[in-house]
């Protein structure tokens, strides 16, 4: 629900770190995807965001840095989606076990302008 707030509030927040906030779900990402100034969204160790939240970054089209790592429940499916991010610049999977070897040559492919940090 705090999230609900920032969005509202914040709406023109640049830079959002919430790193190891265990409590993020795809329903506050769900309020961080109309954020339309949001250009750097840390989720590092969010450990209950699942594929169906990143189905909501899918429209923050300002977003330039997206870091992910250690999120557990993400699947290669779901990062998969993250090429229609196409003004991506740096994309962080470290420790995600989603992130195959092969995910990461389609990345390569699709999203040839964006640093994939392994």
């Amino acid at each position: 629900m705090a999230l609900e707030y920032v969005a509202c509030d914040l709406h023109r927040l640049e830079e959002l770190v919430l790193d190891r906030c265990v409590r993020i779900t795809d329903t506050g990402l769900s309020y961080l995807s109309t954020m339309s100034s949001l250009r750097s969204l840390y989720l590092r160790w969010c450990c209950q965001v699942q594929d169906f939240g990143l189905k909501h970054l899918l429209a923050m089209r300002s977003l330039r840095l997206l870091s992910l790592a250690g999120c557990p429940l993400l699947t290669t499916t779901g990062l998969s989606g993250l090429v229609q991010l196409q003004e991506l610049e740096e994309l962080e999977l470290t420790n995600c076990p989603g992130a195959t070897p092969e995910l990461f040559k389609y990345f390569s492919q699709h999203l040839p302008r964006c640093l994939v940090i392994e």
